[in-house]
């Protein structure tokens, strides 16, 4: 699970950042990314013996349940719509498909058995405007 806050006068809400967890043979061309937007937690402080605590700290929305059969799903989605062997620049574009709670995106032709790096990030999901700014803390 994920615990976001917000921190300082900022206006922020549910879903106003993301956190991304990314597997793949490099961190640019090959890769499956896994993208859930984060409820925040309401300042305060917390019995750590009370379930209900536990769980406005551990929100169920913020728990990362990468599923295999996901990401299997969304490269081949992507390989029947451009081909296999299509374009490279098919492939390098990132191709995304949204789950009930979050976001699948493949880049290139990752292979889970070859995986050599795993980023996790925090996504500012800036404004039309793009100039929305918001500081929060994760953990």
């Amino acid at each position: 699970n994920v615990h976001a806050e917000k921190v300082g006068d900022l206006p922020m809400n549910d879903g106003d950042v993301t956190l991304f967890f990314r597997v793949g043979t490099d961190y640019n061309n090959n890769f499956y990314e896994y993208e859930i937007p984060l409820k925040l937690t309401p300042p305060g402080v917390y019995d750590a013996n009370s379930v209900d605590a536990r769980n406005a700290v551990w929100p169920a929305e913020n728990q990362v349940n990468f599923k295999f059969s996901e990401i299997s799903i969304v490269k081949d989605e992507r390989n029947s719509k451009y081909g296999y062997y299509s374009n490279l620049n098919q492939l390098s574009t990132p191709y995304s498909k949204n789950f009930d709670t979050h976001t699948i995106t493949i880049v290139g032709n990752p292979n889970l058995a070859t995986v050599k790096s795993i980023m996790v990030g925090v996504r500012n999901r800036k404004g039309a405007d793009n100039s929305s700014s918001h500081c929060v803390e994760v953990w």
